[in-house]
């Protein structure tokens, strides 16, 4: 009976170390600055959360005089980077794919942007794997869309590919598509729209609950991206003037002039302040929007009881001070 119970003990705790080791994901950061050189405080937090890979916004790109072009290439001090895997991130506006004049349009824009990927890579002396590629597409230019990411995996065959995914492309995705790619990062956050008063647009629970049952249906592997950031939406009289990006709660805190008011996270002016070269006006709102550490934990919870697997990999958003 003993011996019994100790082999019933040694398999339950088999069986529950393995549920642990499936569940683990690897952590990996974006990087979304034009000029990568890191700082003492990004390496310090790198190594601190054991993080080794990081998804590099290589450029957007855009429309200039109708033909798609590069915008803000990066720039990089490859020193920080040593002992580091680079995935190169394209961010690809939705306007490029809106008026497509025919297929070599994006036949053409594949080869361009496989071949501006191997010249970073060249003039920077980086090896890659894989490529991301990150467009918040619609219906109409799913198609487009989609036919670029053909053309870009056969321009670039032995990088693994992934896309970006929202949370409503999940839900829908009978109607917006699924991407042919490698697999998915699920953006998980961003969640609703930019107001002066009321929810966390960047995070909100309730919000991300009418779309997490979907999840088990989407038929691409998902790994899943976390929100790292925060901002002030300032406005006026209701009306949202701009983001402050960066601005904490306890940044908000020490600053002269402002005070809380009864709507949670939100702050007015009392007297008249400049901010990062702004003007805010007597009367003007700051409301803070952040994700706190349990927060971030607590949505990685909700994530793992409804994928259809666990995320082989949780990337933050974004590494900055």
């Amino acid at each position: 009976m003993k011996i019994f119970s100790l082999c019933a003990l040694l398999l339950t705790f088999f069986l529950v170390a393995c549920e642990q080791q499936s569940s683990t994901s690897q952590q990996a950061i974006y990087f979304w600055k034009t000029h990568l050189r890191l700082s003492e405080a990004q390496e310090a937090f790198l190594q601190q959360h054991q993080i080794s890979k990081i998804y590099v916004r290589y450029c957007d790109v855009g429309l200039l005089k109708n033909a798609p072009v590069p915008i803000a290439p990066i720039q990089i001090d490859t020193m920080g980077l040593v002992g580091k895997t680079v995935v190169p991130v394209i961010y690809l506006k939705n306007e490029v794919f809106v008026e497509v004049p025919n297929k070599q349009y994006l036949k053409t824009l594949a080869q361009n942007l496989s071949a501006y990927i191997k010249q970073i890579n060249a003039h920077y002396h980086l090896q890659t794997a894989e490529v991301q590629i990150d467009c918040d597409w619609t219906l109409s230019t799913r198609y487009a869309y989609f036919d670029f990411l053909k053309y870009f995996k056969e321009a670039l065959p032995e990088q693994l590919l992934s896309a970006t995914i929202r949370l409503h492309q999940v839900k829908y995705f009978k109607d917006t598509g699924v991407p042919p790619v490698d697999y998915g990062v699920l953006m998980y956050y961003n969640m609703g729209k930019i107001t002066a008063t009321g929810s966390n647009s960047i995070y909100d629970r309730d919000t991300a609950h009418r779309y997490l049952k979907s999840l088990k249906k989407y038929p691409l592997p998902l790994n899943v991206a976390l929100p790292m950031f925060s901002w002030g939406v300032h406005s006026s009289k209701g009306q949202v003037l701009h983001l402050v990006n960066g601005l904490t709660t306890s940044k908000v805190q020490e600053l002269a002039g402002l005070l809380p008011t009864a709507e949670p996270n939100v702050y007015e002016v009392k007297e008249q302040t400049y901010y990062q070269g702004r003007l805010w006006e007597v009367g003007d709102l700051i409301k803070i929007e952040e994700v706190s550490e349990a927060q971030r934990e607590e949505m990685q919870a909700d994530l793992l009881k409804n994928l259809a697997a666990p995320p082989k990999e949780i990337i933050l958003f974004d590494l900055n001070d």
